[in-house]
């Protein structure tokens, strides 16, 4: 086919179109020194490209380059043409030539006007004018086949040299390939990797798929070494994540370190047949197998049992939630994944700050930049690796702008289709056959295709023409609902029929097709793109829920009819009393992995009618469910108690009654005295939960079982084994509350504290304190938990502690948060401020580091209260407020202590607050001033010019709309309302006259309390 025969389109930005242009007008007028005119956002006199062409003796021709939406067939039009005529007249020096050229259709009267426009410049000695639409472009590229090489490669004009050298292979391959047999043999392809190049971290930035050559840019993620640790014991393991959790960088930086080592190292293309085969030669050889759980279970436990000494197998796993995993399993534990590289990238400032400058020009260290150190702030708070890339290079916005791109050069819906089938599959390859059954399901057209893919790929939009999808699964789900915002309405129904399709898919794997569901709905504000799902077509999907079997589909089914609740008019009617006895045998004997899944549903409906969740449970039977239990493995064991407590098991006196009854209780206590080393701790400590809160007193045993048999587990790393034992310390034994549940009656009892100093005495003061001295910036509020637990158990183990703390360990670990003052850290210090050791700790830590902190917590303040006197003396802050927030806690304690201490510093402390506490105290809801009382009678008292400052900053219209809510409100927010409105009903501006009108309207509730009207003792 000819090049003029091909409906070829144009740049899809235009930036790309200029640039077009640029290359095409050189190659006519062969001038190599052909430019663009300035850059974007200067003044450009009608002129984008100039140039001056061979052999006209220095003439200067110009050219206006006039994007256009071709899909929504907008038009130049000749006002057009003569706005950017006139602005050419001034271009300097003067033009011989100008062509208005556009990605519009030729147009014959815009063609006309040009002609007519042009013969009366001749007449009159001017430059003659050309106009020149796409047809017309696509005619000179054409002529000029190295354009077309650089701009539509997969056009150019090697594809027919190419065509001719496949049809001279010899005809044996034909031959070879019809010899084929019907059942394959067992070959899977891998390729070799080497980490022979290095790229910087901009292509994680940007949220490019990422190989060998981005390893060392990116900080390792921990969960490396312990992927190293397990496969070099048992020749494979498992690196499990949700998606964008970054398991494929972890493989690949445990890969790397084997490679170092002279190993090497194949990844995995795909395989022919049934079965995954390892390399069969004597070169030790790590086999990295990425996306694994787009295989069978089988496939891949039967290639691990092939490993040997010498040949290793790393596969990754991508869940669907983060929830529970198999034992063997290395769940990537995305938090500390985001802390830890974050922290990297700190001690690297100057590295990141210039690639996070190159991939977003808005970071920088000049006045009006944004700072890399607010950018890495704000990263650190994501719960994902990806997400933190995301924010770190500004990917928000190039998310919008590939929306915009796909949009104005009609290509959003084929992209729309790929991030559909992205979700849906789990993240499983896509051909373009399959887009275009997405598309034809849309009635749409699909003879343009190819070409919109090709584009879509240039962009980086789509990975490659044989991989069709996003660039990240994550990335996807934010492009869809980007795309669905910029759509009009006809072609959101289009979206709606792709989203059928995908939904009455059967090779769709249920867990995706939830994904699918839970993120359409999370998109627009108010769940509004929930509405191009009709109910009716989530009827196919009853059926396949229905018959679920394996734990994937089990988990995803019930997800589904958790998700459904979105979709049906009444929920509970239309679906769950059609899946009553499905879920009760999913109860009963619930498969691997589906614990959580399960526990969650019946949990929601039980929150709607606890009356259907008791007949659940008793269809599915307490006997057959205590079956399943006596007969579990400890993984299992931990997972069904972990759905039984979800479930309210224990709400029904007689289905636990017949339930404890058929438990073995002896299998029980062998069960936790024998919890084996490679099982979670968490799951032991749901499993002990469980049955304290179904007979206290046999948890209680169980709990004093399994201590002996974790004992080492708490020693070797006690933060980590705190933190698993999480459900035990605080809800089984009542000893850690922090959020002070269990009062009263329901304090904890005396066998509770016994068994409390029973863990507490597993560790030796000076062993433990080494141990928490080493802890991990991620583990301070596990180090924190554990002191505060044993404060409460065992206050000389906790004084002993905190004496044999390292406190310069902790310092380096601190490091540059203490510029920022954010972190655990700032609670740990406060935890350990009880005991002489650890203030005379904590002040001289502050003192160390005084001239680095820029905002000092109100803790620190509170701690180290001569520290914070010369911070404020010397210009420093504390932060009484912070971002969006006022610590209302604390901040009266420091405000009190400098009033006793340092009156004259009153007024630099409060001053830089003033604002943001006028801001919070007219905030439309009043819960978020219902603790300030306190602070704002302490602000009265001893600084009233301050008070009354901020009470001057505040927006009257703001103030009128929160006080009344407060009135409204729960007493802690009346008794704040009440007292602002007694404080400025004098005031003659409009916050007193607004005072007044709220008194009138709320004449008893708007009166304060006498005594919070009285003065403090000064």
């Amino acid at each position: 086919m000819d090049f003029l025969d091909l409906q070829i389109p144009p740049p899809s930005s235009w930036t790309k179109f200029e640039d077009l242009c640029r290359a095409l007008f050189a190659a006519i007028w062969d001038d190599n020194g052909t430019q663009r005119n300035g850059r974007t956002g200067q003044a450009q006199h009608g002129v984008d490209v100039f140039g001056h062409p061979e052999g006209l003796a220095g003439a200067l021709h110009g050219v206006q380059c006039k994007g256009k939406d071709g899909r929504y067939r907008s038009v130049a039009t000749t006002a057009e043409f003569d706005d950017e005529l006139a602005k050419a007249e001034k271009f300097s020096p003067q033009l011989a030539r100008w062509y208005f050229v556009t990605t519009a259709p030729n147009d014959a009267a815009l063609q006309k006007h040009a002609r007519e426009v042009s013969q009366l410049r001749n007449k009159r000695g001017q430059f003659r004018v050309d106009v020149l639409g796409w047809e017309s472009v696509q005619a000179l590229l054409a002529q000029h086949p190295e354009v077309i090489e650089e701009f539509y490669p997969e056009l150019g004009t090697r594809i027919p040299e190419i065509l001719r050298r496949l049809e001279s292979l010899p005809a044996e391959i034909g031959e070879a390939i019809r010899g084929m047999s019907a059942e394959p043999p067992c070959i899977s392809r891998w390729q070799s990797v080497d980490f022979n190049s290095e790229r910087d971290l901009g292509p994680a930035l940007m949220g490019r798929p990422l190989g060998a050559a981005d390893v060392k840019a990116c900080p390792e993620i921990p969960e490396a070494n312990l992927a190293l640790e397990e496969i070099e014991r048992a020749f494979s393991a498992r690196l499990v994540g949700i998606p964008g959790a970054g398991k494929s960088v972890c493989a690949l930086q445990t890969a790397r370190r084997m490679y170092d080592k002279g190993w090497r190292v194949v990844r995995c293309l795909g395989t022919i047949g049934k079965d995954l085969c390892l390399t069969t030669d004597d070169i030790p050889t790590l086999h990295v197998v990425d996306d694994a759980h787009l295989l069978s279970d089988e496939t891949i436990q039967l290639a691990e049992q092939a490993t040997t000494s010498t040949k290793w197998l790393l596969s990754t796993h991508t869940l669907a939630d983060d929830t529970h995993h198999s034992a063997g399993a290395i769940p990537i534990d995305t938090k500390r994944a985001v802390a830890h590289i974050a922290g990297e990238l700190r001690r690297n400032r100057d590295e990141t700050l210039r690639v996070v400058m190159r991939v977003d020009d808005r970071v920088g260290d000049d006045i009006g930049d944004e700072s890399i150190d607010h950018r890495l702030s704000a990263a650190e708070e994501a719960d994902f690796p990806w997400q933190f890339c995301f924010i770190l290079g500004g990917g928000w916005r190039r998310a919008k702008l590939a929306a915009q791109k796909a949009h104005s050069s009609g290509n959003d819906l084929v992209l729309a289709a790929a991030a559909i089938r992205q979700i849906a599959s789990r993240d499983a390859q896509c051909q373009i056959s399959q887009l275009e059954y997405l598309i034809s399901s849309a009635s749409e057209d699909t003879d343009g295709l190819d070409a919109q893919v090709a584009r879509l790929v240039r962009e980086r939009s789509l990975i490659s023409t044989g991989d069709l999808r996003c660039p990240h699964q994550r990335f996807a789900t934010v492009i869809l609902g980007r795309i669905l915002e910029a759509q009009s309405e006809s072609g959101r129904q289009a979206i709606g029929r792709m989203l059928r399709a995908v939904l009455g898919d059967p090779e769709m794997p249920l867990l995706g097709l939830f994904l699918l569901l839970r993120e359409l709905s999370s998109a627009g504000r108010g769940r509004r793109w929930t509405r191009l799902v009709k109910a009716n077509w989530l009827e196919p999907l009853f059926e396949r829920c229905r018959s679920a079997q394996s734990g994937p589909e089990v988990s995803g089914a019930a997800h589904l009819l958790n998700e459904f609740e979105t979709y049906a008019n009444d929920w509970l009617q239309d679906v769950i009393c059609d899946f009553k006895s499905v879920i009760a045998n999913w109860i009963a004997d619930p498969p691997e992995r589906t614990g959580y899944a399960i526990g969650h549903l019946l949990n929601v409906i039980n929150q709607r009618n606890e009356e259907a969740g008791r007949e659940i449970l008793n269809i599915a039977g307490a006997e057959q469910v205590a079956r399943a239990m006596n007969a579990a493995d400890p993984v299992r064991a931990g997972e069904i108690a972990n759905m039984l407590s979800l479930a309210w098991a224990g709400q029904d006196e007689i289905w636990r009654n017949t339930y404890l009854r058929t438990i073995d209780r002896n299998a029980c206590q062998v069960l936790v005295s024998n919890w084996p080393d490679d099982s979670h701790l968490w799951s032991a400590a749901d499993y002990c939960r469980h049955f304290v809160s179904m007979d206290e007193e046999f948890g209680l045993d169980l709990i004093e079982g399994l201590l002996p048999a974790i004992e080492g587990r708490l020693r070797a790393d006690p933060a980590k084994a705190f933190h698993e034992l999480d459900e035990i310390v605080w809800h089984s034994l009542r000893l850690f509350d922090p959020l002070g549940l269990y009062k009263g009656k329901n304090a904890p009892n005396k066998r509770m504290r016994l068994l409390g100093r029973k863990l507490c005495a597993i560790w030796n003061p000076e062993d433990l304190a080494e141990k928490l001295s080493t802890a991990s910036k991620r583990d301070f509020q596990s180090v924190t938990r554990l002191l505060h637990f044993l404060r409460n158990v065992s206050k000389s183990r906790f004084e002993a502690t905190v004496a044999f703390l390292d406190w310069d360990l902790i310092d380096a670990t601190i490091g540059d948060d203490w510029r920022t003052g954010k972190g655990e850290w700032v609670r740990l210090l406060g935890q350990v401020y009880s005991t002489d050791a650890g203030r005379k700790a904590a002040a001289n830590l502050v003192e160390r580091n005084l001239g680095t902190i820029v905002s000092m917590p109100t803790t620190l303040a509170l701690i180290a209260p001569e520290q914070a006197f010369r911070h404020v003396e010397s210009g420093g802050e504390i932060a009484l407020s912070y971002f969006d927030n006022f610590d209302w806690r604390l901040a009266p304690g420091v405000l009190a202590k400098f009033a006793d201490h340092r009156s004259d510093l009153v007024d630099a402390l409060l001053k830089p607050h003033e604002e943001k506490c006028g801001d919070v105290i007219t905030r439309e809801s009043p819960s978020f001033y219902k603790d300030a009382l306190l602070f704002l009678r302490i602000h009265w008292q001893i600084a009233n010019n301050s008070f009354q400052r901020m009470l001057d900053s505040i927006d009257p219209d703001k103030a009128k709309l929160s006080w009344a809510n407060a009135m409204r409100g729960k007493k802690a927010e009346r008794d704040v309302g009440a007292y602002l409105i007694e404080r400025t009903l004098d005031r003659s501006d409009a916050i007193g006259r607004i005072a007044r009108e709220l008194r009138a309207q709320f004449p008893v509730s708007s009166i304060a309390h006498a005594s919070h009207l009285e003065r403090f003792d000064e």
